[in-house]
């Protein structure tokens, strides 16, 4: 059975997004290294690929974790029920963020004591810079439901006319920051932070809404009230039982490995607590712990 032209065009289109899609993504993610190399030295990159190398491997797990249900979110799609749809993406949503609050609190507390037990004290970075780097992994690690729902609905074009804007944003405000600004790898990583906020976090959500749900009113507040407003309040938890967690390890006399594990271990507990605390009566969380407590049933 032959394609018609409709058919044809239609592929050849996705497959244009879906290339631009992945080249916007890889020069995003290439630039920090190349920036890092031309203008800081390979010393700072080998120190920095330390930590890059833990990240991404969390990273890795979790965007697995993620769209490993890419599929049965796309039979969900078929069934053209976009209030249902809207409610997993949101369910989808606050996995995503209770995991990627836990796992940059964790590393936020324990990258210097690891990477100083890891790799001796001299490959440590200053704490700010930490900071930085464990902040830019929050915010691209937010965009995972919005990544899954974009690739459900196929919605390739736009996302990959969109990601070459991206690559140039963050090149120019990666580089602006490193060389006007002299920031270092902070400036390198803060401009990846921007171009994510300026550009990802509301367009991606956008054409989901837009050409997905084909809903145009609900847009507005799931920006700032579900996605903003989370980010604030998690960041800020996080940052509060970090503070907690740092006072702790000054009375505390213990190798630097312990400490890493020790740090994760609270900052952990206090998290969990925390989360069901604030969010226990939540509907989508309703859901979630309903379809667990199914699971263990059965």
């Amino acid at each position: 059975m032959r394609l018609s032209r409709v058919d044809i065009k239609q592929i050849r289109s996705n497959i244009i997004g879906m290339v631009g899609s992945r080249i916007g993504s890889i020069v995003v993610r290439s630039t920090d290294n190349l920036l890092l190399s031309a203008f800081m030295g390979l010393a700072i990159v080998g120190i920095y690929s330390n930590y890059l190398l833990i990240v991404t491997s969390v990273s890795t797990i979790l965007s697995k974790l993620m769209s490993s249900v890419t599929a049965s979110i796309g039979n969900l799609i078929a069934e053209k029920d976009a209030t249902k749809s809207l409610f997993i993406y949101k369910t989808h949503f606050y996995i995503n963020l209770v995991m990627t609050t836990i796992t940059a609190a964790c590393l936020l507390v324990a990258l210097n004591p690891f990477v100083h037990a890891w790799a001796g004290k001299n490959y440590v970075l200053t704490s700010s810079t930490v900071i930085v780097i464990v902040l830019n992994y929050f915010i691209d690690q937010l965009r995972q439901s919005s990544i899954v729902f974009v690739s459900a609905y196929g919605l390739f074009v736009p996302n990959g006319k969109k990601s070459v804007i991206e690559a140039l944003v963050n090149f120019i405000l990666s580089l602006t920051l490193l060389t006007v600004f002299h920031l270092g790898i902070k400036g390198v990583l803060i401009g990846t932070i921007l171009t994510n906020l300026l550009v990802n976090s509301w367009f991606e959500p956008l054409i989901i809404f837009q050409k997905g749900f084909a809903i145009k009113g609900k847009f507005k507040t799931f920006y700032l009230k579900t996605y903003f407003g989370n980010l604030f309040l998690m960041g800020t938890l996080i940052a509060v039982l970090a503070w907690l967690v740092f006072w702790i390890d000054t009375y505390l006399n213990w190798p630097a490995l312990a400490i890493a594990i020790i740090n994760v271990v609270l900052i952990a507990l206090f998290l969990i607590v925390i989360i069901i605390g604030f969010y226990h009566r939540q509907e989508n969380f309703i859901y979630i712990k309903n379809t667990l407590l199914k699971k263990i049933h059965k």
